[in-house]
């Protein structure tokens, strides 16, 4: 029989030994949680550094009403200067095209006369040499009048039964050069479409034209013709309003020059040569 002592001891003993165990088992699991609050906790205040540091780099900022406006300012008085010049520059550039292009036309005149035995091409209207414009006669005044339109006509000649402007194959085919980038003038085909006018030229009536004044005065016939005055001090083409002139420069004796007038100028202006 056993001795009752020695079981209460045994009892005791099993008793102390489970406490122990669950005292382990509840150290342990207070262990792990501590260390994962201590990782959380890093990595929440590395987030945290992360993001004060990008927000030092890059600072998200609104301009303000004054800088706004500080800005704008600038823009306007930069472009308040710059515009003026692009504008100068855009001229410059128009009148040297102009210009080259008067001179391919010039030179289309000159190969013109060099393949008729030095004879030049009509000013206008005239029995002594075919007209340079093919029957063409601007017309300000009517936009919509094919005249000032119908390139394909009175320059390429087609359909049409004077051939069209004599210089135009010597002149590479080309519209262009019958041009000067800064007219203003157009056309209006069926009275509805605003094309370019197809020439900003006319040429000088007394070279090999119509002797508008009622004779007397020198006009030139053949390029041997430019004597006192010579070719350097003769020009050929300008301007359409030139028509317009209230003077002209002539020739009547070679040491003689005269003003002749034609047409008083439109509204009071003055043209140049």
């Amino acid at each position: 029989m056993d001795d009752p002592q020695n079981s209460r001891d045994d009892a005791e003993q099993a008793l102390v030994d489970q406490v122990e165990r669950v005292s382990g088992e509840l150290g342990s699991l207070n262990t792990e949680l501590e260390n994962t609050g201590d990782s959380d906790n890093h990595e929440f205040q590395t987030q945290i550094g992360m993001e004060q540091a990008v927000t030092s780099i890059n600072p998200l900022r609104a301009f303000t009403l004054i800088e706004l406006l500080v800005v704008i300012a600038i823009i306007a008085i930069l472009a308040g200067l710059l515009l003026p010049a692009l504008a100068r520059a855009k001229a410059s550039s128009k009148g040297i095209s102009c210009m080259s292009n008067n001179q391919q036309l010039s030179l289309a005149w000159r190969f013109y006369a060099d393949d008729h035995d030095g004879k030049l091409v009509a000013s206008g209207r005239w029995n002594v040499a075919p007209e340079w414009v093919g029957g063409n006669w601007l017309d300000k005044r009517a936009p919509s009048n094919p005249n000032n339109w119908d390139w394909e006509f009175y320059l390429a000649g087609k359909n049409n039964p004077k051939g069209g402007n004599r210089l135009f194959p010597y002149a590479g085919n080309s519209r262009e050069i019958f041009q000067c980038p800064s007219d203003q003038s157009f056309g209006l085909i069926n009275k509805t479409k605003k094309v370019r006018r197809i020439r900003s030229r006319s040429m000088n009536s007394w070279v090999c034209g119509p002797a508008f004044t009622g004779g007397g005065w020198r006009v030139y016939i053949k390029d041997s013709d430019f004597v006192a005055p010579g070719p350097s001090s003769t020009w050929v083409f300008g301007h359409p309003q030139f028509s317009l002139c209230s003077k002209w420069p002539l020739f009547k004796q070679p040491s003689q020059a005269e003003l002749y007038d034609t047409l008083p100028p439109p509204s009071g202006k003055t043209k140049a040569l």
